[in-house]
């Protein structure tokens, strides 16, 4: 899945792409219990050093969590990530970056895991 759609936007801090292969994975949590603080220092810690605007990294916070409330290890991260674009009206570009960022993060600190169900 492409996301620019402006020239300008192809630069090392924003994701460009996201392959079909992550938006057809079904992420599983790892861990027990909601969103903690320790989860939310890890979310943050990919943040650093990425240029977004406050208003960019409170999107990104609040996708996150939501993605990690809507992950049941049965639906795929394309299907959740449109489960917050239902529940916020966020751009669709926008919650796809945010939400791959996120797993990228938990992913990173094994808070989530591959099912590694779901068809390519």
């Amino acid at each position: 899945m492409v996301l620019c759609k402006e020239l300008d936007h192809y630069h090392h801090q924003r994701i460009n792409f996201i392959p079909f292969s992550l938006l057809n994975d079904i992420p599983v949590k790892n861990f027990k219990g909601e969103f903690t603080l320790s989860v939310f220092k890890s979310l943050n810690l990919i943040l650093t050093g990425i240029n977004l605007s406050p208003k960019e990294r409170q999107a990104y916070i609040l996708t996150a969590f939501l993605l990690l409330k809507y992950i049941d290890g049965k639906n795929t991260l394309r299907e959740l990530a449109g489960k917050i674009i239902k529940t916020f009206n966020f751009p669709e570009e926008d919650t796809m970056r945010y939400c791959a960022l996120a797993i990228a993060a938990l992913a990173r600190k094994n808070l989530i895991i591959s099912n590694h169900g779901a068809a390519n």
